[in-house]
């Protein structure tokens, strides 16, 4: 299987907040910290929008033990970005090309 393509981007289900990871070790802190709920209560898309699911295995095997979803899940993500930025009370347009990573600055920015 291919490397993780970083960042990753992490939904909270529950609140619907976003976080952005960039490395393998900080993934793994998160993974490890909630290793009990990760399939109930996160997605992990990388950065072109394929969703990843994590297990207790990439915790020792890192990068090589993953599974990545066949089809983008792309729209999927920009939605729950979009929802964020309502949430936050930031209006985006002109967001069809931007990249993934460029969405998540903007909503991210607190400017």
């Amino acid at each position: 299987m291919s490397p993780i393509l970083f960042p990753v981007f992490v939904l909270e289900i529950e609140t619907g907040d976003i976080k952005l990871i960039n490395d393998e070790i900080n993934l793994k802190i998160l993974i490890e910290e909630f290793l009990d709920i990760l399939s109930t209560d996160f997605k992990f898309w990388d950065k072109n929008g394929y969703q990843l699911i994590f297990g207790k295995q990439f915790l020792t095997n890192g990068t090589s033990s993953f599974e990545r979803s066949q089809q983008t899940f792309e729209q999927e993500l920009r939605s729950c970005l979009l929802n964020l930025a309502r949430r936050k009370g930031k209006k985006l347009i002109g967001l069809e090309k931007r990249s993934l990573v460029d969405i998540y600055s903007m909503v991210d920015n607190d400017l």
